[in-house]
């Protein structure tokens, strides 16, 4: 009877055990690609076909921020991914994407990538979509980028006192063309002055929802051929920024908006016109 009892008791034991693992925090790792069709991204690379024109085109700087990660699991449960904080690329819930490494002709920005999304989610639990806010918070948007952690201490990605940081900074040449053709994400139109800034008429952030993804099998593609489809990439429309800079009235906005699922001035756009990012295996 002892033996018996005593077998019980422990299989009992390794029972909460297992219940206790499969609630305890869950490690994920998001892997993201670069993509220009279907080339993988690199900085020594010229790329055809790129915009309405098919031009050959160079890239110069591929970076982007995002933030408030949620995995949706096959009972339709949002879980939020707890960011590891790394000092570097990973801050609060705050992730900085960087693609470039500083080579051949992407000479703005780090030798160093990232490409990847780090943390934890609590319990166990399988997946089957995820989603993200492409952009900073607006709470971390607006603030003196000299004395910001990494990753907003990088001043090719600050914009302005008013306007916060570049959510997003892509600049293409395409072959042919005078000067660059670029799409700089950021807020606009924001009212208040230095870091006292209490809003802005285009936020300018889009939730990114992709379905049909499980982190062990998956990643997340950002292709740069979907986002500039619609753009002509071998000119600038008279009087305007170069390419996109984000400001109402720049013709060149509205398609690289449309492809990013992201309202234009008065377009009729939703997320889910978004092109840019898709699912893919690793």
């Amino acid at each position: 009877m002892k033996r018996w009892y005593g077998i019980v008791l422990g299989w009992l034991g390794l029972m909460m055990g297992v219940m206790v693992g499969c609630g305890g925090p869950q490690e994920v790792t998001i892997q993201f690609k670069g993509m220009v069709g279907d080339k993988a991204f690199s900085c020594t690379e010229t790329y055809e076909n790129i915009g309405t024109n098919k031009d050959k085109i160079k890239p110069l700087d591929f970076r982007f921020y995002i933030h408030n990660i949620r995995l949706v699991t096959t009972d339709d449960k949002e879980v939020a991914l707890t960011l590891t904080q790394d000092e570097k690329w990973q801050y609060q819930n705050l992730v900085m994407l960087d693609f470039e490494d500083k080579q051949g002709t992407c000479t703005q920005g780090t030798a160093e990538t990232n490409t990847m999304v780090q943390g934890t989610v609590e319990g166990g639990s399988s997946f089957k979509a995820i989603k993200f806010v492409l952009g900073i918070p607006f709470e971390m948007n607006h603030q003196d980028v000299t004395k910001a952690p990494s990753p907003l201490n990088v001043t090719p990605l600050f914009w302005n006192w008013q306007g916060g940081y570049r959510f997003m900074k892509i600049d293409i040449q395409a072959e042919g063309a005078e000067k660059m053709f670029r799409l700089h994400l950021g807020s606009t139109n924001c009212e208040g002055s230095d870091t006292n800034v209490t809003g802005c008429k285009q936020p300018n952030r889009v939730e990114i929802t992709l379905n049909n993804f499980d982190p062990t099998t998956n990643a997340i593609s950002f292709d740069l051929a979907k986002l500039f489809a619609n753009s002509e990439v071998n000119k600038n429309t008279e009087g305007t920024a170069l390419g996109c800079m984000s400001f109402p009235e720049d013709p060149d906005c509205n398609p690289l908006f449309t492809n990013l699922g992201l309202k234009y001035g008065s377009a009729d756009t939703d997320p889910s016109t978004q092109t840019a990012f898709a699912v893919t295996s690793k």
